[in-house]
C-alpha cells in the first residue's frame, strides 16, 4: 500500500509575466481530483506584471502543496533550459507539464492520466487533446484533430501531421529526468526534446479527450514573438542543430521522418533569408545558393546538417524512389502513380516539380473512370502493359496493403510501395 504522505504527482507550471491567465491556471491545479497527493512547482522567469504576487498569495494559502521558484533575473533570456531547473525539485513518480498561461478544465486529468501510467509500464509519456484559443482573434478549435486515443507510431511522434502535442497535456515518469542528453536543454524550445527523447525510452500514448484550454498568441506567447524574422531565425537554428543530435542519440531510430522535418525547417530558413530564390526549379541549386547566402550565419551547424543528412533528405526524392525512376527510363518503360488521392497529389507534384516524367495516374478497375488527374490521363489496372509499366502506389498505408496483394496476384511485374515506418520498397519480376 502506499503511504498517503508520498507524492505521486509533480506539476511542473512555467511562468512568465501571465498576470491575466495564473489565476485560472491555478485553479485548475487545485480542482483536480485524485487518489493520491500531488505538489505544484511553479518556476517564475522573473515576471514584472504582478504575477509573483498573486503566486506568492496562493502559496500562503496552500504552502503544503505549492512549492515557488522565483527567479530574479530572466533565465530564458541566458539560454538556461527552464525545465532543467524544475527538475531536482520534483517528488513524485510521474511529472505534468503545463504554462502559466493555459487552463486545466478537466477535474480528473491527473488522475486519468495516472492510472493510464499505472497500467502500462510500456507507456513512458502521454498527452491529451486541448482547446487552441487564439488571444487576438477570440478564435478556438481543437489543436489536433481526427487522431484515435492510442499508441503513437514514429511518424506521428516526429511530424505530428494531425496537430503538435500541447505542452499543457504532457504526463510523464519522473524516473528518466536525469538521463535527459545536455543538447536537448540547447534547443529552441523544450517541449519537442522533452517528447522525443521519452519516445526513446517507451511509448507515447495519445488520449482523445479535451481536457485543457491552450492559450496563444498574446503578448508574452512564443507564438507572438515567432512573428520577429530574426527570432525565427534563432529558433530554426538552434532547433536543426539539436535535431541532428538526436537523430545520432537515438541511432537514428526516426531518421526518415526527422530528415523530412530538417527539409521543412532548411525550407523555412529559405523563405526568411532569401525568399526570392523559391522561384528557381532546380532544388540542388537552391541549396548551393542557401548554402552560400547563409554560410556565415549557419557554418557550424549546416555543415553538420548538409554532410550528414541534406544530400539524402534534400533529393526531395528517396534513394529507392530514384532508382525506380531511373530503371524505367533505362527499360524504356513508363511510370504511373496508383491513385487519385492526396498522396498521389503530392508525389505527382513531386514529380513535376524535379522536372521528372511519368506517364499518369491508375485507379483499380473497379473505380468509376475519370478521364484526368492533375491534368494528367487516368488509366485502368488492366490497361497497362504489365511488362513495361512501373508502377508506383501512391496511397495511404491500408490501400496500399489492399492493392499491393490484388496487383501482385495480377502479375504486374515492377511496383513501388511503402509499408509503415519503412523505407520504399522496390519488387520487381524480370
Amino acid at each position: 500500500m502506499k503511504q498517503e504522505n508520498i507524492i505521486e504527482v509533480s506539476i511542473i507550471c512555467i511562468v512568465f509575466n501571465h498576470a491575466k491567465f495564473i489565476q485560472k491556471t491555478m485553479e485548475g491545479f487545485l480542482m483536480q481530483k485524485t487518489k493520491f497527493p500531488y505538489e505544484i512547482i511553479i518556476h517564475d522567469d522573473a515576471s514584472t506584471d504582478g504575477t509573483v504576487e498573486i503566486l506568492q498569495e496562493y502559496q500562503r494559502q496552500y504552502p503544503d502543496k505549492i512549492h515557488l521558484l522565483l527567479e530574479k533575473e530572466n533565465q530564458y533570456s541566458k539560454g538556461k533550459g527552464i525545465l532543467k531547473l524544475c527538475f531536482p525539485e520534483v517528488k513524485g513518480k510521474y511529472i505534468a507539464i503545463t504554462d502559466g498561461d493555459d487552463e486545466w478544465i478537466y477535474d480528473r486529468k491527473l488522475q486519468e492520466q495516472y492510472n493510464l501510467m499505472e497500467k502500462n509500464p510500456n507507456i513512458s509519456f502521454c498527452f491529451h487533446n486541448v482547446i487552441k484559443k487564439n488571444m487576438q482573434t477570440g478564435e478556438q478549435e481543437e489543436q489536433i484533430k481526427d487522431m484515435r486515443s492510442g499508441i503513437l507510431n514514429k511518424k506521428e511522434i516526429i511530424l505530428e501531421p494531425q496537430g503538435r502535442a500541447p505542452t499543457t497535456s504532457f504526463f510523464f515518469r519522473s524516473e528518466y529526468i536525469g538521463e535527459i542528453p545536455e543538447f536537448s536543454y540547447c534547443a529552441s524550445v523544450e517541449d519537442d526534446p522533452i517528447r522525443f527523447y521519452y519516445a526513446c525510452k517507451g511509448e507515447i500514448f495519445y488520449i482523445d479527450k479535451i481536457w485543457a484550454i491552450r492559450n496563444f498568441m498574446h503578448e508574452e506567447s512564443w507564438n507572438y514573438q515567432m512573428r520577429d524574422k530574426s527570432f525565427e531565425i534563432r529558433y530554426i537554428k538552434k532547433y536543426l542543430k539539436y535535431l541532428v543530435e538526436f537523430n545520432n542519440y537515438s541511432k537514428r531510430k526516426y531518421d526518415i521522418f526527422l530528415q523530412e522535418k530538417i527539409y521543412y525547417l532548411c525550407f523555412w530558413a529559405i523563405e526568411l533569408l532569401q525568399p526570392e530564390i523559391m522561384d528557381k526549379k532546380n532544388l540542388r541549386k537552391i541549396i548551393n545558393v542557401f548554402w552560400k547566402e547563409t554560410e556565415s550565419k549557419f557554418s557550424e551547424i549546416f555543415n553538420q546538417i548538409y554532410k550528414q543528412m541534406l544530400p539524402r533528405c534534400m533529393d526531395y526524392l528517396e534513394i529507392e524512389v530514384e532508382r525506380f525512376i531511373e530503371k524505367s527510363k533505362e527499360k524504356r518503360g513508363k511510370l504511373y502513380l496508383y491513385g487519385t488521392g492526396e498522396v498521389a497529389k503530392k508525389y505527382g507534384e513531386k514529380l513535376e516539380y524535379m522536372k521528372l516524367s511519368f506517364a499518369g495516374f491508375v485507379i483499380s478497375d473497379n473505380q468509376k473512370k475519370r478521364d484526368s488527374f492533375m491534368g494528367r490521363k487516368v488509366w485502368k489496372i488492366a490497361e497497362l502493359d504489365k511488362e513495361k509499366s512501373y508502377i508506383w502506389l501512391t496511397l495511404n498505408d491500408k490501400n496500399t496493403k489492399e492493392v499491393l496483394g490484388d496487383i501482385e496476384h495480377k502479375d504486374y511485374k515492377h511496383i513501388l510501395y511503402k509499408e509503415p515506418d519503412k523505407p520504399f520498397l522496390w519488387k520487381s519480376k524480370e
